[in-house]
């Protein structure tokens, strides 16, 4: 999940942004200020990776923020001034959004936060983001770094977990797991699989492949659209 920081001096502009990000399922809001000293304090505390940051507001503008927020935190900044977009890309902002803004300009600008995640090497879900699954011994619980994984697989009433050195079966369905394994990372690609974007090394012929020892996965008909839409935006052209 990307932690997600609210700054901005007006409550309606942080409701419809509040709204956006409930809507996003890989966005989780850790906090919301009016005043940018307060969001500050917010993105330390929460070690926060992306602020949407309004430009205009009393005391210290968003602009003049730029510099004392952490260089990890990715920043998009919303006005309902366009021509602040320079100061924005001048202090290296992913994206600038315009006020109103729309559900679908939003999530153009975290897609674009993603990719740039991607490209870093450093996932959305990081290393110390783990869970425990129950094994088939009774009592047993293995940990799992999602990092690790390369897809998962719906075998009768359990699902296979495949790792980079193993495979582990646990009880439940792929439903159970949707939860944890979210979008843009983990993509459900076929009524029996989901797999992990950045582990894919080629994809041809309708089939997702990751390296000889794993077989190819199936990219269901009724999850091309979806599957193929997020992929896009990291094809090279």
């Amino acid at each position: 999940m990307l932690k997600c920081v609210i700054i901005d001096d007006e409550k309606f502009a942080i409701s419809v942004l509040t709204h956006h990000i409930e809507k996003t399922d890989y966005l989780q809001l850790v906090g919301s200020a009016t005043n940018a000293l307060e969001g500050l304090e917010i993105i330390k505390k929460h070690d926060a990776d992306l602020v949407f940051l309004d430009v205009r507001m009393p005391e210290l503008t968003g602009i003049e923020l730029l510099s004392l927020i952490p260089q990890r935190c990715k920043v998009i900044l919303t006005t309902a001034h366009a021509e602040y977009a320079i100061d924005g890309f001048e202090n290296e902002v992913v994206d600038y959004l315009l006020k109103p803004i729309s559900l679908s300009r939003f999530l153009k600008a975290c897609f674009k936060v993603n990719s740039i995640i991607l490209q870093s090497g450093s996932p959305i879900i990081k290393d110390q983001d783990y869970i425990f699954v129950k094994s088939g011994t009774k009592g047993k619980l293995i940990k799992i770094y999602p990092s690790q994984v390369f897809f998962l697989e719906s075998f009768k009433n359990f699902v296979k977990i495949y790792l980079e050195e193993n495979c582990i079966l646990v009880a439940g369905n792929l439903k159970d797991f949707e939860a944890v394994f979210i979008k843009p990372i983990f993509i459900r690609v076929h009524r029996s699989y989901i797999v992990s974007i950045p582990k894919i090394k080629i994809i041809e012929q309708g089939l997702a492949i990751f390296h000889p020892d794993l077989k190819p996965v199936p990219i269901g008909d009724s999850y091309k659209e979806e599957f193929y839409n997020l992929i896009d935006r990291n094809i090279f052209r």
